[in-house]
């Protein structure tokens, strides 16, 4: 066993090949025993938040949430320790209730003493170690617990590229106020990632544990396909464990935004030598297949350098586009979208969702929510010619 020094700079991977109550078990006391020091610290009766993906409220199949038998198995370990458990998140559109109903954790966990919490009740937090943002709005209950495990899962985003361990947290910001931010940060990603970074730096959770028994490729983080993985990751530093993820799926540090910036902001953060990788070997838990990126970042990813990425991107920017014969006229886009650039337009059978462009900053918040698939990325020109050289 590491000593604990070693411990805080190490990223422990965990093979798990499926759901199955008995192998998450295996995977999850694994990882106990190496970062179970860190709950040495508390009493018992202490309280411990688990804060899973909780996007919005789909089947477990779909992957777009963290697993409820993912969160149950942690839960069931703390609450032998005689731990208070917490578990909540806040969803990009409805309530945490709905969200947890429909992603199947209030089944999952009926027979267990755990709390439900939502993220409505915020806080303003002083950011005294940011060098860009001076606060955070963050939910109360984050900041008022004696332990936080961050749980996300591996996803692809049409933003960042991949929505893992540090993205995760952006869901400690409760509800509409997440709008708050993509105005903030305007039309660019790396600002936004910077903004991800300094919150993740702020909350600091004592343990992340990532679901990557499934994952989700292509359109993430909601319509993407569900694919095999076979491993769970976890480490105390959300940044190390995002690079070893990375390099797990086989990924360019460079095409995802946050393991971007925060190489430029802190040189050596994506460099793997840096990082004690215990437990199953990268080997062992690298994918043997392509792992399909979202949009733009997947055509070009693996053949283009990423400045060359950026500076066709910025002649032929991806811009989300609507699918009439997919759109429910649900308008969850309009109700999500921070600049109001997305409205319901037309008259009675020929409404539609209409998009103003000069208004759309390109942060695909309503691609991130479209329960039917209706918002798709694309590229123009430029996706179209890389598609055809490719095919």
């Amino acid at each position: 066993m590491p000593e604990k020094s070693t411990r805080a700079a190490s990223v422990l991977l965990a093979q798990c090949v499926d759901y199955e109550e008995t192998n998450v078990h295996r995977a999850m006391t694994n990882v106990l025993e190496t970062y179970g020091y860190l709950l040495d610290k508390l009493k018992p009766g202490s309280t411990v938040l688990l804060k899973p993906n909780l996007l919005l409220g789909r089947a477990a199949e779909t992957c777009v949430t963290t697993h409820p038998v993912f969160v149950k198995t942690i839960a069931r370990l703390l609450l032998d320790m005689n731990f208070r458990v917490l578990i909540g998140d806040s969803p990009a559109l409805g309530s945490t209730v709905t969200a947890l109903k429909r992603s199947g954790y209030i089944k999952a966990l009926e027979d267990m003493p755990v709390e439900f919490v939502d993220f409505a009740d915020s806080v303003r937090v002083d950011n005294h170690e940011g060098a860009l943002f001076r606060h955070f709005e963050i939910a109360r209950i984050v900041r008022d617990v004696d332990f936080l495990i961050n749980l996300p899962k591996i996803k692809t985003h049409g933003q960042m590229g991949m929505t893992l361990a540090v993205k995760n947290l952006f869901g400690c910001v409760s509800g509409l106020r997440k709008k708050e931010w993509h105005l903030k940060t305007g039309s660019s990603p790396e600002h936004f990632a910077d903004m991800l970074l300094e919150l993740a730096a702020l909350i600091k959770p004592d343990l992340t544990i990532v679901d990557g028994i499934w994952g989700m490729e292509g359109n993430g983080p909601q319509n993407g396909t569900p694919v095999p993985l076979g491993f769970i990751a976890a480490g105390i530093n959300p940044c190390l464990v995002d690079r070893v993820l990375l390099e797990c799926l086989k990924i360019d540090p460079q095409l995802v935004l946050t393991c971007r910036v925060a190489e430029k902001k802190q040189p050596g953060t994506t460099d793997l030598g840096r990082i004690s990788v215990i437990g199953s070997s990268l080997e062992e838990c690298t994918i043997q297949r392509n792992f399909k990126l979202p949009g733009l970042k997947n055509l070009m990813g693996n053949t283009l350098p990423h400045f060359v990425v950026d500076y066709l991107k910025s002649w032929f920017t991806e811009k989300p586009d609507i699918v009439r014969e997919h759109c429910s006229l649900c308008l969850s886009c309009v109700t999500i979208c921070p600049t109001q650039a997305m409205s319901l337009a037309g008259t009675n059978a020929r409404q539609k969702i209409a998009i103003d462009r000069d208004k759309c900053i390109h942060c695909f918040c309503c691609q991130e929510v479209c329960p039917e698939n209706a918002v798709q990325i694309k590229a123009g020109f430029c996706n179209r010619l890389i598609r055809t050289i490719n095919s």
